[in-house]
């Protein structure tokens, strides 16, 4: 099984706007997610069909709500 680690340098003035762009994009390209792991400054969402290895991992950088 082959492992791949993407890396993309985005930033949401908050969460919300965050999860707001992640749920647009599951639209557009047909997945689903589900929230892993959420706290004030960090935020991991995993694809939602087994077996599937997607993981997206976002944290505040720049301020205490920036991601």
């Amino acid at each position: 099984m082959k492992t791949y680690l993407y890396v993309f340098v985005y930033s949401f003035a908050s969460k919300a706007e965050l999860v707001s762009k992640l749920k647009s994009v599951t639209v557009e390209y047909k997945f689903t997610f589900s929230a892993y792991k959420t706290t004030k400054t960090l935020y991991v969402a995993k694809c939602r069909v087994q077996g599937c290895g997607w993981k997206l991992r976002a944290s505040v950088k720049h301020g205490p709500k920036t991601f």
